[in-house]
């Protein structure tokens, strides 16, 4: 599970994806940390919300540490399921309207979206998430793994600029190899969570040429409708030809 924060603006963040395997799959991540922080804050019994595989991730903890967190998620999912609509879904060739359905973690995202909504978020997750509060609650989690597999997620990194917009804390999710290489400091000796974010996920994905979102004005241009053009028929197969023995 993962949150790529790019930028301090959750929707600019999901813009500044290099991939199109992303948008969707971390629409379906979010989605998992969002309910698993419901459910941790008493909305157990609701089928609409998705659960987390891995409650100890930095992630999901940070997303159920406080509101801060959890409505910068809020709103970079629905721009990750904003980019899988318009670039990414399916389309027919000929009219360009949907070809395939909607994304599956829709109905979780509105779901989610009407809670806020209406108000009804758990009394019990704080307007604001306390940092020492997060960052104690990751080194724990981080200090009951077993040796090798704290070698392989690193150090618990706390930075000091860099955090997502209105957000008091942020989950530094980069793993100990990358974090020799891809971790940014600022002017006074401290991480700059945003900056290595950025250095991490070129790391990975060098060629941002399928970014074809990186303008949220190019959504305008694309359809809405479903396709209704009539399937071209399969090409008929040649005839084999059959060889005697």
């Amino acid at each position: 599970m993962q949150i790529l924060v790019l930028d301090k603006c959750p929707r600019k963040a999901a813009r500044r994806m290099r991939s199109k395997k992303l948008p969707g799959k971390l629409l379906v991540e979010a989605m998992q940390l969002l309910g698993k922080a419901l459910r941790q804050h008493g909305r157990i019994d609701d089928p609409n919300l998705y659960d987390a595989p891995n409650a100890s991730h930095p992630c999901c903890i940070w997303v159920a540490s406080g509101q801060d967190a959890f409505l910068w998620t809020l709103k970079h999912a629905r721009e990750c399921h904003s980019i899988f609509n318009n670039h990414i879904r399916k389309r027919c060739d000929r009219c360009r309207g949907f070809r395939s359905k909607p994304h599956a973690s829709l109905k979780a995202l509105e779901h989610i979206e009407a809670i806020v909504r209406d108000g009804a978020l758990p009394a019990s997750l704080p307007e604001i998430a306390n940092p020492d509060v997060f960052y104690d609650a990751v080194q724990a989690k981080r200090d009951a793994q077993p040796l090798a597999a704290q070698r392989k997620s690193g150090a618990v990194v706390r930075p000091s600029s860099g955090l997502a917009a209105g957000c008091a804390s942020m989950a530094l999710a980069i793993d100990g190899e990358h974090q020799k290489t891809c971790l940014r400091y600022n002017e006074d000796g401290g991480v700059d969570g945003i900056e290595s974010y950025r250095a991490y996920h070129a790391t990975k994905f060098p060629d941002d040429s399928d970014a074809t979102w990186a303008d949220p004005a190019s959504d305008a241009a694309m359809p809405t409708h479903m396709c209704a053009c009539a399937r071209r028929p399969a090409k008929a197969s040649s005839p084999r030809t059959v060889l005697g023995v």
